[in-house]
């Protein structure tokens, strides 16, 4: 198996590195997890499994996977996953993770990812897969959703060079808000949010305008039942 993995604390990297039969790797040394000294040390610690260790210093995810590229003789496929995860009690309130209309977009919109040679549209909220990450992240599920780097990455010489053939994007939000974001789009808030409704007075208005407003409503209400919560991400790659 060949894979690609970062940003991670070194603890994640050996956890990643002994859950498979990992024979290329690439540690991504960026955004302020790991040093270049210390990913170096995983190739001595795991050297009797690994044949190769290639390190990309930076910060640019995107540079990183451009790194990788053009040291690899050919590229059949790659997917990148995002995820998120919050650690402590459950927040009664939902909280968008960013804009929401950019979380609604990526809940209810077609997405455009690179299969067999060329973009392709698929299904909102398809692609699901399940992968087994190290802790606090355990067995955490992805989903597609729109991302600019299936729309551009294959594109790059380093990659259409090199054969690839599939080049994809999948999120994973955080459980709970997972499904709440599923049932908004059920109830209507999906790839029509922005355009405009009337309502029996006569008043139109953008359904994600007033999504917004009763959420932020409800944040101002209840703030001070919003716990503390312990947010942990993870950026990786799979080819």
């Amino acid at each position: 198996m060949e894979t690609v993995i970062g940003p991670l604390t070194k603890s994640g990297a050996c956890a990643l590195i002994t859950m498979g039969n990992l024979k290329r790797i690439l540690i991504l040394a960026g955004a302020g997890r790991m040093s270049s000294g210390t990913a170096r040390d995983l190739l001595a610690t795991y050297s009797h499994s690994i044949e190769k260790l290639i390190i990309a210093d930076s910060s640019n995810e995107r540079l990183d996977i451009l790194l990788v590229a053009d040291r690899l003789d050919r590229i059949d496929k790659m997917s990148l996953y995002w995820a998120a995860k919050f650690i402590g009690d459950e927040n009664p309130i939902l909280i968008p993770p960013y804009n929401l209309s950019t979380v609604l977009a990526e809940y209810g919109n077609l997405s455009q990812q690179f299969l067999n040679g060329k973009l392709q549209q698929v299904p909102a909220q398809s692609g699901f897969e399940t992968i087994d990450l190290p802790e606090p992240f355990g067995k955490t599920s992805f989903i597609h959703s729109e991302h600019s780097e299936p729309l551009t990455v294959p594109f790059a010489n380093a990659f259409k060079e090199k054969g690839i053939q599939e080049f994809t994007w999948k999120l994973s939000l955080p459980e709970r808000e997972h499904q709440a974001w599923i049932r908004l789009v059920k109830a209507g808030f999906g790839e029509t949010f922005d355009e405009d409704v009337t309502l029996p007075n006569g008043t139109s208005v953008r359904p994600v305008d007033v999504l917004q407003v009763v959420i932020d409503r409800n944040i101002e209400r209840h703030k001070k039942r919003i716990p503390d919560q312990e947010l942990h991400e993870i950026h990786f790659s799979i080819g």
